[in-house]
């Protein structure tokens, strides 16, 4: 299988919200897409058990508030 990347991924949709076509067909669009982008992550994530996706949300929560912290010390900072 072919490596994905991420700016394939994104390209159609940049090209929706730039395009002139109306907003039903451009919902359209965007569900379809995000349905493959669904289908393609599912296929990447397969040989991962499901202990690996609780730790990798874990892990991922972590990051996720450590960096929500840096970036408030570091607005309140710059405000100062």
């Amino acid at each position: 299988m072919a490596a994905i990347s991420l700016a394939s991924l994104v390209a159609p949709l940049l090209f929706v919200c730039r395009s002139p076509i109306g907003f039903a067909r451009r919902a359209n669009y965007t569900t379809s897409l995000f349905r493959r982008h669904t289908a393609l992550i599912n296929r990447a994530f397969e040989d991962v058990s499901t202990e690996e996706l609780q730790q990798l949300e874990l892990i991922l929560r972590k990051v996720g508030k450590r960096a929500e912290s840096l970036a408030e010390k570091n607005g309140s900072s710059e405000r100062e």
